[in-house]
C-alpha cells in the first residue's frame, strides 16, 4: 500500500478544480460518467485526491493500471464476472471498527465479513486468471480467514454459530430439540382431548370463539381448566388453551437452556473476534484495495466507451489533438450540431485565442479545464493524442460572475474571482474567457493587458480568449486564433437563405484554433457579417461598418514599427 494510497483521507493543501471551475467546465456531468458499482468504490470516488506534479510514479502507476484493466474488460465473461461480483461487494468498515474498540460483535455482523471475504477471495482469483496483478492489492489467506468462520468441512457463504465451534453447543442444541419435542407431544395430547370435547380443533391463536347464545358449550368452557376465558363482546367469548403444569415446567427447563445456549454462543462470537482481531490493519487495506479496483473499473470502462488514449506526462506545456468534452460533443449532436474536436499546442506561458463570436473559444477552454483534470485524476482522455504539464490548481474564468450574495455586478463579481485566484498558492493553469468584457471597452482592454503581462511574470499557465486585439500585441504571448467563416462558406449561405440561418451559421465555422504567425495575419472580423444575416436592421450593419472603418484607419495611422514585434 503506498504511502499516498494511506493517507487518501488527508486534506489537500489545495482544490485542483474549485467549485465555480466544476460548474463553468461542466466537470459534474463527466465525473459522474464514471460510475463504481459497490459502496467501497463510490466512498473511494468521493475520497480520491489528485495526482500533483510531485506525484508521476504513482501518476504512472495508475496509468498502466488503466490500460492493463481496460485490455482485460475486453474480454466479456471477465467484465460480467468482475461486475457481478463489485456489486456483490459488502462494506465492513462498520464491523472491524467493532473488533478494535473490543465491542461484542453479533451473528449479522460476522455474516457482512464472510460475504465481504466469499466476494474478495472470488474477485482476486477473477484477477489471478486473467495474470492481472497490481501493487496495491494486498495478499490475504482467504481459505484462512474463511475457515474461521466456516468450522465445517464445507465452505458456504453464509454464516452461523456452527457446532463445530465448541462441544457443548450440540448437547444444549439437541437437549432443546428434546424438550420442544416433548412439549409438542403433549401439547397434541391436549389438542386431540379438546377436539374430542367441543368437535372441532381450536384457531391457529390457540384460541375458541362461541357465540353468546351457544349457553351449553359456554358452559362446559367455562369449567374447562385448560381454557381460560379471554374476552368478550357483545356477540361473542373467547377462551385461550392454557398450558398444562408438566408443560409448564418443560417451558421452564427450555428457557434455562436457551439461556445457557447464549452464553456459549456468546463466549464463541468473542473467541472468533479473537481471532480476527490481528486481522483487521490488513482487511482494512483490502477493504480500501477492493475500493480502488471498482473505482479503476469504472475509469476503465468510461475510457473505453469513449476511446480515451493514455495521457503523456512532461514539463514543457500540452500537446492536444482531436480532443472531444463528451458532454459538451453530446449536447450539440443533440440539437443537430456538429462538433469540432480541439487541436491545439501550447507552451507553458501564456497563450491568447482570438475569434469571432460563435467561433468556439469557451468551449476549447473548458475542454482543456476538462482535460486537464481527468488526467490529474488518473483518468485516460477522450481525445487522439495528449501531453500536459501538471500543476497545483485549474481555474476557470468566465461566463456571468454576478453575485448576490455579495451584491456585486457581473464585472465586480468578475474581479473579485479573479482577486481569488491570484491570490491562491501553487502553480495553475487559468483558462480565462473574455476576461473584462462586462466594463467599458477601453478599461477593459488596459485590464485584459495588465493581466496577461503580469501571468508573464510569474509561475502560472495561462488560456485566455479574448476580442481585444491589444491582448494578441503583448510581447512574450502565444497568440492564437479561431479560423473562423470561410470566404466560400460565406458564399454558400448567401446562395442559400432559406432554412434556420443560426444552423447554418454553425454549420459553416471553422472552430479549428491555429497559431497567429504575424501581426500582419488578420483575425476574422464576421460579427457584423453574422449579425446581418441573424437579421439585424440594415441601418444598424451600414453604421457599424463604417464605425469599424475609421477605427481600422486610426488604428493604422498610431501603428509603429515596434507595436507590431511580437514575441512567440
Amino acid at each position: 500500500m503506498s504511502k499516498r494510497e494511506l493517507e487518501v483521507t488527508r486534506v489537500p493543501a489545495y482544490h485542483l478544480l474549485d467549485e465555480k471551475t466544476k460548474i463553468q467546465v461542466h466537470w459534474e456531468q463527466v465525473w459522474a460518467q464514471a460510475c463504481p458499482y459497490s459502496s467501497l468504490g463510490k466512498h473511494y470516488k468521493n475520497r480520491l485526491l489528485p495526482f500533483g506534479p510531485n506525484d508521476r510514479i504513482a501518476w504512472q502507476e495508475e496509468m498502466n493500471a488503466v490500460k492493463q484493466m481496460r485490455i482485460a474488460l475486453e474480454d466479456r465473461d471477465f467484465a460480467e464476472t468482475l461486475r457481478n461480483r463489485l456489486q456483490s461487494l459488502r462494506p465492513v468498515e462498520q464491523q472491524l471498527a467493532l473488533l478494535v474498540k473490543g465491542m461484542p460483535l453479533r451473528v449479522v455482523d460476522f455474516f457482512e465479513i464472510k460475504q465481504f471475504l466469499w466476494t474478495g477471495r472470488g474477485l482476486q482469483e477473477s484477477l489471478r486468471e486473467k495474470q492481472i496483478l497490481f501493487s496495491w492489492m494486498t495478499d490475504v489467506d482467504w481459505e484462512r480467514l474463511l475457515r474461521l468462520l466456516n468450522p465445517s468441512a464445507e465452505l458456504k457463504p453464509d454464516f452461523s454459530i456452527d457446532d463445530g465451534y465448541d462441544p457443548r453447543l450440540a448437547q444444549l442444541r439437541n437437549a432443546c430439540d428434546e424438550v420442544r419435542a416433548e412439549i409438542r407431544k403433549m401439547r397434541k395430547e391436549l389438542y386431540d382431548v379438546l377436539h374430542a370435547r367441543y368437535g372441532r380443533l381450536p384457531n391457529r391463536e390457540g384460541e375458541y370463539i362461541w357465540d353468546k347464545n351457544d349457553r351449553d358449550m359456554l358452559a362446559l368452557a367455562n369449567e374447562d381448566r385448560s381454557l381460560i376465558r379471554q374476552a368478550e363482546n357483545a356477540w361473542e367469548v373467547i377462551f385461550r388453551i392454557v398450558d398444562s403444569t408438566d408443560i409448564e415446567k418443560l417451558k421452564e427447563k427450555e428457557q434455562v437452556l436457551m439461556e445457557q445456549l447464549e452464553a456459549v454462543e456468546k463466549e464463541v462470537l468473542q473467541e472468533i473476534s479473537r481471532h480476527f482481531l490481528p486481522e483487521v490493519d490488513r482487511l482494512r487495506q483490502v477493504h480500501q484495495a477492493f475500493g480502488r479496483l471498482d473505482w479503476l473499473v469504472a475509469k476503465s470502462e468510461w475510457a473505453n466507451r469513449w476511446k480515451a488514449v493514455e495521457p503523456k506526462w512532461n514539463e514543457w506545456g500540452w500537446l492536444i489533438e482531436d480532443a472531444v468534452h463528451p458532454w459538451i460533443e453530446k449536447q450539440v449532436c443533440e440539437k443537430g450540431g456538429r462538433y469540432t474536436p480541439l487541436s491545439l499546442t501550447f507552451q507553458r506561458g501564456v497563450g491568447v485565442v482570438t475569434g469571432p463570436n460563435m467561433g468556439g473559444k469557451s468551449v476549447a477552454l473548458k475542454t482543456m479545464a476538462l482535460l486537464q483534470g481527468l488526467a490529474q485524476y488518473g483518468f485516460h482522455v477522450p481525445v487522439r493524442a495528449y501531453t500536459f504539464r501538471p500543476v497545483e490548481r485549474i481555474r476557470f474564468l468566465g461566463g456571468d460572475e454576478q453575485t448576490s450574495e455579495h451584491g456585486l455586478s457581473s464585472f465586480g463579481g468578475e474581479v473579485k474571482r479573479l482577486v481569488d485566484i491570484l491570490g491562491e498558492t501553487g502553480e495553475g493553469l487559468f483558462l480565462m474567457d473574455e476576461v473584462a468584457r462586462t466594463t467599458n471597452p477601453q478599461e477593459g482592454e488596459a485590464i485584459a493587458v495588465g493581466l496577461v503581462r503580469h501571468l508573464l511574470t510569474t509561475e502560472h499557465s495561462a488560456f485566455v480568449a479574448t476580442h481585444f486585439a491589444a491582448v494578441a500585441k503583448v510581447p512574450g504571448i502565444q497568440a492564437y486564433r479561431v479560423i473562423g467563416l470561410a470566404h466560400e462558406k460565406k458564399e454558400e449561405i448567401r446562395l442559400h437563405q432559406a432554412g434556420d440561418m443560426l444552423v447554418q451559421l454553425q454549420q459553416a465555422m471553422d472552430y479549428r484554433i491555429v497559431p497567429l504567425r504575424t501581426e500582419r495575419e488578420q483575425v476574422p472580423q464576421d460579427a457584423l457579417w453574422i449579425a446581418e444575416h441573424l437579421g439585424l436592421p440594415k441601418a444598424i450593419i451600414r453604421y457599424g461598418r463604417t464605425h469599424l472603418g475609421e477605427q481600422l484607419d486610426l488604428h493604422a495611422a498610431n501603428s509603429t514599427p515596434k507595436d507590431r514585434q511580437v514575441s512567440h
